[in-house]
């Protein structure tokens, strides 16, 4: 019985980390984006806690993979991308 539920309290511990890491990376999202003040106010911390919320599923892997995108790319060749759209 003990160890069951330490199992479970394990899970949801682990489900919690993993919320917070992908709020903490949707965070540097909200750092880069490229909008107006207000209008970027409290996307990426949404944006996490959707990803943690549905985690291993679509919207997670959706999250996870823009923030992944916009992480890696460099700002001057997106400023350039922008411009040439």
């Amino acid at each position: 019985m003990e160890l069951s539920q330490a199992l479970e309290q394990l899970a949801a511990l682990q489900t919690k980390l993993y919320a917070y890491q992908c709020a903490s990376s949707s965070l540097y999202l909200d750092s880069v984006t490229v909008a107006p003040r207000d209008t970027a106010q409290g996307r990426g911390v949404a944006l996490g806690v959707l990803a943690g919320t549905f985690q291993g599923r679509w919207p997670d892997r959706l999250i996870r993979g823009w923030c992944l995108l916009i992480t890696s790319t460099p700002s001057f060749w997106l400023a350039i991308v922008l411009l040439m759209v």
